[in-house]
């Protein structure tokens, strides 16, 4: 995922995998779809690497509007921002 975080983002700067900390007791952590396929028959539409790529591009083209409702006083919560 972070390969393809870094290719859509254009991002060079390598990747630095870290040893595991003390508290780190699984050895890894995946999301799957699979049982929702089989509960619900879900079947997904786009794939994960298309719909990183639309996000990454939704964000870039609406980038002011992202930073103006993200703007408010240091402590506020924008939830309760009018």
């Amino acid at each position: 995922m972070i390969s393809m975080v870094n290719q859509s983002t254009g991002n060079t700067t390598p990747i630095t995998q870290f040893p595991p900390r003390k508290w780190d007791t699984k050895k890894r952590l995946l999301a799957s779809i699979e049982l929702a396929g089989e509960l619900i028959d879900y079947k997904p539409i786009v794939s994960f690497e298309d719909g990183l790529n639309e996000n990454f591009k939704w964000f870039g083209n609406n980038w002011d509007k992202v930073q103006k409702a993200a703007d408010f006083p240091i402590g506020m919560s924008s939830a309760v921002r009018k």
